[in-house]
């Protein structure tokens, strides 16, 4: 719905973000006999991964490549301040 509103309009940008990706989900089999999966947690911490920022609409070039989780925050100021 949120990605209709900003194609629809052309005006919106939306970036969606992580700040960490969040131990590591992953798939188990719970029963070998029917092979049935299970989502376990790999970790009960965070872990290192690199999380992905996606973006679309007017300025979202500016959130392309690697960036820290700091910086979002002043990609998104930077942003808002174009004319």
């Amino acid at each position: 719905m949120v990605l209709d509103f900003a194609f629809e309009g052309g005006e919106t940008l939306v970036v969606f973000a992580s700040d960490h990706e969040s131990g590591g989900l992953a798939l188990s089999i719970a029963n070998r006999h029917n092979m049935q999966l299970q989502a376990v947690w790999a970790s009960r911490d965070h872990t290192g991964s690199v999380v992905p920022v996606l973006a679309f609409g007017p300025g979202a070039e500016v959130f392309g490549g690697s960036r820290a989780n700091w910086e979002l925050g002043r990609l998104l100021g930077r942003t808002l301040r174009r004319p």
